[in-house]
Formats: structure tokens, sequence, C-alpha cells
């Protein structure tokens, strides 16, 4: 429940593998510039009571739909994944839930002081399905008042515990205990960062992991190692990965990078991705991939870069993921 941006090193792996397999023997096209759908939906309407709980000027934001994702048979899918149910049982538990109560979850990440960890000051509010406030967590788990709201803190081996209440009935509230009492005594004002608010949820969004470098480089901010698509005059500023479902009953996954200038960055990025999709596709033993990434579109619109994957069905996406997913496995296996 407390986020160390794992979730965001998995949306990066699973925005970026799909790139490993357009058709290798076509020629890298040119950088298109054009509007996206996307970028004219209406915004998720966001639960003032939400809001109240988030972190303030929070700079990363995860999403999750639960109720839209079960609505559509993904969650079905989801969950034969190996492992996943387990998984997905002990994140409910940290809301004081169980995952059939879990409906759908906002949490804000960011660096509340200097020098802060970008990964530990976290807040996370989930709608879960009413019931009365009589909440009661586990030990090691110790009860706490938070002003007039009664809840939890866990005390073994944690150097910021993390903390759960329940302001109302089909509320949960969990994360930083410190940020928790802040909000609680009205000392903060929740909400993200003004410019992370234009890469939040749209209507049609399922999950999403929406992350601000600020002051930081894209490495630092998404938790992982390496130096990687940074241009000291053109640094990508945003990244946004987001899994969505439409009118049209499609799933579509897609990345967004947006850059400080749109230019040098930005262009260096969209080289490197086409680069890299026909180095993969020289290689006989990835052919697995290319149905999933047969749709692949690369546009530019201003300062953003959107790589968008049309999956096709709950069906199709699942038999296309599951492939890749076998290919990768192989792959791994062959390399020991």
């Amino acid at each position: 429940m407390i986020c160390r941006m794992g979730p965001v090193r998995i949306a990066l792996l699973c925005a970026c593998l799909p790139a490993c397999g357009a058709p290798g023997t076509m020629a890298p096209k040119p950088l298109e510039a054009r509007s996206s759908p996307r970028e004219v939906s209406p915004p998720v309407a966001v639960d003032p009571e939400f809001v109240a709980w988030l972190p303030e000027r929070y700079e990363a934001e995860i999403f999750v739909d639960y109720d839209a994702l079960r609505a559509c048979d993904l969650m079905d899918v989801v969950e034969r994944v190996p492992m996943v149910s387990e998984f997905l049982d002990s994140l409910a538990k940290g809301y004081g839930c169980s995952f059939d109560e879990l409906r759908l979850t906002r949490t804000g990440i960011g660096s509340i002081e200097p020098g802060d960890s970008f990964a530990q000051r976290t807040i996370s509010v989930a709608r879960i399905a009413a019931r009365p406030l009589s909440r009661t967590m586990p030990a090691p788990w110790q009860p706490l008042r938070f002003s007039h709201h009664d809840g939890f803190y866990f005390v073994e081996g944690v150097s910021r515990p993390p903390a759960v209440l329940w302001p109302s009935a089909d509320l949960a509230v969990a994360g930083d205990r410190e940020l928790l009492l802040r909000a609680a005594n009205g000392e903060s004002r929740g909400g993200p960062h003004p410019e992370l608010q234009p890469l939040l949820p749209v209507e049609g969004t399922l999950a999403q992991v929406a992350v601000g470098c600020f002051e930081r480089k894209m490495h630092e901010s998404l938790g992982t190692i390496g130096w990687f698509w940074h241009d000291e005059q053109d640094p990508a500023r945003f990244v946004r990965f987001a899994l969505s479902y439409g009118d049209d009953e499609q799933v579509v996954l897609s990345m967004t990078v947006r850059f400080l200038c749109g230019t040098t960055g930005l262009t260096e990025v969209e080289k490197d991705l086409r680069q890299k999709l026909d180095a993969v596709l020289g290689d006989e033993s990835l052919r697995s991939f290319h149905e999933l990434v047969s749709d692949l579109q690369l546009v530019h619109l201003g300062k953003d870069l959107h790589a968008t994957l049309p999956l096709g069905s709950v069906r199709e996406a699942y038999r296309k993921l599951e492939r890749a997913a076998f290919a990768l496995m192989a792959i791994a296996a062959s390399r020991r």
C-alpha cells in the first residue's frame, strides 16, 4: 500500500516492451504531428472528498478503476496471472477491506519537503463497498486517533509508519502517517501539482501512472537504474502510462512522454525507439511480438510524444499479451 514506485517500474516495462515488435521491413516513419483523441476527452470527475486527503501538490499519481476493470471483464483476465490474486487480496487488506469491496483508488506521491524520498511520501484514497465504520486491523497494527477519525498505524520496522483510516462508510485513506495526521487536522490542502493536472485520468481510463520529474531526471523519478531519455536542453518532464477501454469495447495501452521544449530530447527518444524496433525485428526469435505491435502508433503533438497500442477486444488483448509473455519467458530461459 505504501508505494515505492514498483508499479511505475512495471508500467514502464509494459509500455516499452511492446515497442519491440513493429514490422522490421518498414522504413522508420517520419514523426507525425497530429491531434490525439485522448487530448479532448473529458477528465475523470474528481471527488472533492478524495482530493481533501491526497498530498498537497503531489507530483505523481497511480489510478486504478477496479469496477471498470470488472465491468469490461478485464479483471477476470488479470486474476488468471499467477500470484496476482494474492497480491490484490493483500492490497485490499491494507485498506481494511476485501478485494471484492475495492472499487477505485487514487494514490498521490510527492516530495513534500526538500530532501524527502520521492517514493515514501504517499497517500492512497480508495472507494470501497459501504459498510459500518467499525473496521479493525490485525496486529502489528495499532489504534490511532486522527482528529475525529479512528484509524490504525503499522508499528513494526518502518521508519515512516503507514496508517489507515475511514472518513466515511465507503472511503478508506491509507499512507504516510504524518501526512494523514496533517490532512485530518486540516493542515494541508490536497491536490496535484498544477503541471501534473493535465495528465491525470480521462474518461475511459482503466488504470494509469503519471509521473512528473520537476527538478529530477526521468530515471530518478521512475525509481529505475541507468541514464536514459535525458537531454539537457530538452529533458523529459512527465511520463504517463495508461490502459483504457472505450465505447468501442477496445483495449488500448498508451505511453505519453512530455518534454520541456519538444525539440532535441523528443527527437532523440523517437529515434531511439524506432532504432530499437528495427534491431529487435532483425532477430527471428522475436517474431512472437509482431502481432502484438502491428498497430503501434507513434505521434508527435507539441511537446508530447504519444505511443499508442490498440490491443483489440479483451479476449484479443489477453491472447496477444499471453503470447508475448510466453515469448519473453522463453527468451529468458534460453539466455541462462
